[in-house]
């Protein structure tokens, strides 16, 4: 008798577990409600936006309406418009992906956006035009999130927009999720960032952690970047879904794939012959690259050094004023190191993480600004020849900041005063993987107590 009881417990617990198990995996499947939307900029911020979104395979059509926003419910459609659709079948995952663009709007003008179709459609949501040659606008910069996205990334994406709700754009520099092709990943992705990023457009360049490799050891970039996103197609073939530049204003936004310039040398020398010329011909006041790996690591045992030979050369020839990175899971901030001219340092660089994923500060510092164990977001101004940078820690402190002004001498720099102490005390467990004979060395660089 207590055996067959145990037996019945026994497959209760089995059956329970089966359950929850399923109900795991299938959170993020697709319905034939509207998910995962997204906003992007148009090639002419000014004239119009794009947008991507997922359904079930309940949808053979799906459509965008555009109305003007106003103060009463009576929203009547001006833009009625077909999305393209893309299947997306690779088990257990099926689902449409749908894009669709808006041209032809009214300059600094706001409006509202439903997708969908006659029985379903999602909520509206608010978007602006931008001003033709605006060069008043603000934008977020977050660096890798990675690891828990839902429980403790998610926080950062939604500080950083209550600090800046009126950003033009986000940007986000790799690693948006952990483990290449992982649909549970990006569900979290996107209830990370829920409505804000169907509302504030997205631009983003991808990380080692959105790639893998095939059987014939070639690099895939995950199945889901190129369905969701709807980047500006504008640049080198075959990069064009991580390889692009994205005007706005009186400034130009290019977008590197680093983990094809780390590891495959013709994909490389395609991005750099691409972006000299692009940087030959923009006449844009500020100049900005948004890339994963770092020209100078901010963490231990890491270096890039093919990004110094064959990049950054790029940068300082043709003027770059901002480069934008990730991949070291701390902070660090500073021109180029170990240069007496003002004018020959170049840009400015910066490595930032928005995700609980923690490393530890390098122990050959270049950085003029540093921080470890920090959650961090960035909230970025320009008002015409000015560049206004600030950078948050997640409880909303402002942790640093600077400003960069053009005048007719080139660019100067200032660093904003009463920024806090420098706060680098090390990750859990990251204080033990250091030589003992370091911790000094760690002490005086970054102005710790440790004991050795």
């Amino acid at each position: 008798m207590m055996h067959q009881i145990q037996t019945k417990v026994l497959l209760l617990m089995t059956l329970t577990w089966a359950t929850i198990s399923v109900a795991i995996a299938q959170e993020n499947i697709s319905s034939k409600f509207i998910d995962r939307i997204t906003l992007h900029l148009a090639e002419d911020p000014s004239q119009g936006f794009a947008v991507g979104f997922r359904t079930s395979f309940h949808y053979e059509t799906a459509y965008i309406e555009v109305a003007h926003d106003q103060s009463t419910p009576e929203l009547k459609p001006i833009v009625s418009k077909e999305a393209s659709k893309y299947k997306f079948n690779a088990s257990p995952e099926e689902a449409y992906y749908f894009k669709v663009a808006v041209e032809g709007l009214k300059e600094n003008t706001s409006y509202v956006y439903r997708v969908g179709q006659e029985d379903t459609w999602s909520e509206w949501f608010s978007v602006s035009t931008g001003k033709s040659n605006d060069n008043s606008f603000s934008f977020i910069y977050l660096g890798d999130i990675q690891n828990d996205i839902k429980s403790l990334a998610s926080r950062v994406v939604r500080k950083s927009y209550q600090q800046t709700p009126n950003a033009s754009f986000m940007l986000y520099a790799g690693d948006l999720i952990n483990r290449t092709h992982n649909d549970q990943e990006w569900g979290e992705w996107y209830e990370a960032g829920a409505w804000i990023h169907a509302q504030v457009p997205i631009l983003a360049t991808p990380g080692n952690h959105e790639y893998t490799r095939d059987e014939a050891r070639n690099l895939v970039l995950d199945k889901h970047w190129d369905k969701q996103f709807n980047f500006p197609k504008n640049g080198p073939a075959p990069y064009q879904s991580s390889v692009y530049f994205q005007d706005y204003g009186n400034m130009r936004i290019f977008c590197l794939d680093s983990q094809l310039i780390m590891l495959d040398s013709a994909a490389r020398e395609v991005q750099l012959a691409w972006l000299e010329e692009q940087l030959k011909a923009t006449t844009h006041t500020w100049k900005l690259v948004l890339m994963h790996h770092p020209i100078y690591s901010v963490s231990d045992n890491r270096d890039n050094q093919v990004l110094r030979e064959r990049f950054q050369p790029l940068f300082e020839n043709y003027g770059v004023d901002l480069v934008l990175q990730g991949h070291d899971h701390t902070y660090g901030r500073g021109f180029k190191p170990n240069v007496e001219n003002e004018k020959a340092k170049g840009p400015m660089y910066i490595v930032s993480v928005a995700g609980p994923k923690m490393y530890s500060p390098t122990l050959d510092r270049w950085m003029e600004r540093s921080g470890a164990n920090l959650q961090l977001y960035q909230s970025i101004q320009v008002e015409n020849n000015k560049l206004s940078y600030a950078c948050f820690t997640t409880d909303g402190v402002k942790y640093d900041g600077f400003d960069l002004t053009k005048n007719a001498s080139g660019t100067a720099f200032r660093e904003h005063k009463n920024l806090d102490l420098e706060r680098n005390q090390l990750p859990i467990g990251r204080l033990e993987k250091l030589n003992p004979k370091d911790i000094p060395k760690y002490n005086k660089l970054y102005h710790t107590t440790y004991e050795d």
